[in-house]
């Protein structure tokens, strides 16, 4: 998982993306993924982003 991320994010950087976008779009990432495994404990709350609804 930590191979796809940062290949997944090296890709935006090289798209042009700014570092905070990236951040937050891994963050936004990894909300979904713990939702989707039931697993709301995986990020922390110094970590997590907005949730959206």
């Amino acid at each position: 998982m930590d191979i796809a991320r940062a290949a997944y994010e090296e890709a935006l950087r090289r798209h042009g993306m700014l570092a905070s976008t990236i951040a937050l779009i891994s963050v936004y990432a990894e909300e979904n993924l713990a939702e989707v495994d039931g697993d709301d404990d995986a990020m922390s709350p110094q970590t997590a982003g907005p949730r959206r609804t």
